[in-house]
């Protein structure tokens, strides 16, 4: 699940840029949260450094949190204001919050005391 989220984000990364720069034209420097927070799960290498647990809570944390972010850009060009990004930002959170969900349940191993450094990770 953790590759079909970063998957997504790659294939929405530019077109969002596109549409913002073509929206607000301005500096794409408000667009900066929503990109760290997009390429949050391509720097699994510091979470290795922590504990499983803590990594993949981490992960998921960053996932809601651009999530939440797309939901806030979905919320501010509604309305007239800017309808291809909203548009954009409308299609982004209907297919992204399955994977999220999707990741939620893959790291649910963990509640069943699978936490263990010595455990095998499961196929995320």
């Amino acid at each position: 699940m953790l590759r079909l989220c970063a998957a997504h984000a790659r294939q929405t990364l530019a077109p969002l840029r596109h549409l913002a720069e073509a929206s607000t034209r301005k500096s794409l420097a408000s667009l900066q949260p929503v990109e760290r927070a997009m390429l949050a799960a391509r720097h699994v290498a510091y979470h290795r450094f922590a504990s499983r647990e803590a990594s993949y809570r981490a992960t998921l944390l960053g996932l809601r949190e651009g999530f939440d972010l797309f939901l806030l850009a979905f919320e501010a060009a509604n309305g007239g204001r800017a309808p291809l990004l909203a548009e954009h930002c409308e299609t982004w959170l209907r297919m992204r919050a399955p994977l999220i969900e999707g990741v939620a349940n893959a790291f649910s191993w963990f509640a069943d005391g699978h936490g263990s450094l010595n455990d095998p990770l499961p196929d995320t």
